[in-house]
């Protein structure tokens, strides 16, 4: 048994040879640098200097507390609408039919067409001998 236990213990010590030979893990590396986007949007400092020597700071300072300025929004229609009359509600939840009509416009819409075809008939009858 002393061979078969010899040749067990070679075998183990080879595979402790061959793990510890195992290749190494390779670490990726990469050039990869983040860009900046700006990077194109620089001025020269001699035209930085020039702007800002036009430009006074009382203004500056204006428009800066312009912008940080906190202001409600303003609506187009404005709350100068007048008290709202506050209508009795129903019990039931039914609200009073609106008829159905055409919107407004319609009728001015439907009289042009109206002038065209009576122009384009008379063109073709015209065009064609009719009365």
């Amino acid at each position: 048994m002393t061979d078969i236990d010899d040749r067990v213990a070679a075998l183990e010590r080879e595979i402790e040879k061959l793990k510890a030979e195992k290749e190494p893990k390779l670490e990726f590396k990469s050039d990869w640098k983040p860009t900046d986007k700006t990077s194109h949007l620089k001025m020269p400092a001699n035209a930085v200097r020039e702007m800002t020597g036009v430009v006074g700071d009382r203004l500056v300072a204006e428009l800066v507390a312009d912008g940080t300025r906190s202001s409600k929004p303003s609506s187009l229609i404005g709350d100068d609408r007048g008290p709202r009359k506050s209508q009795p509600q129903r019990q039931s939840g039914w609200q009073e039919l609106t008829p159905i009509r055409s919107p407004e416009g319609v009728e001015a819409c439907d009289r042009l067409v109206d002038a065209q075809d009576e122009l384009d008939r008379k063109q073709r009858l015209k065009q064609f001998g009719g009365e």
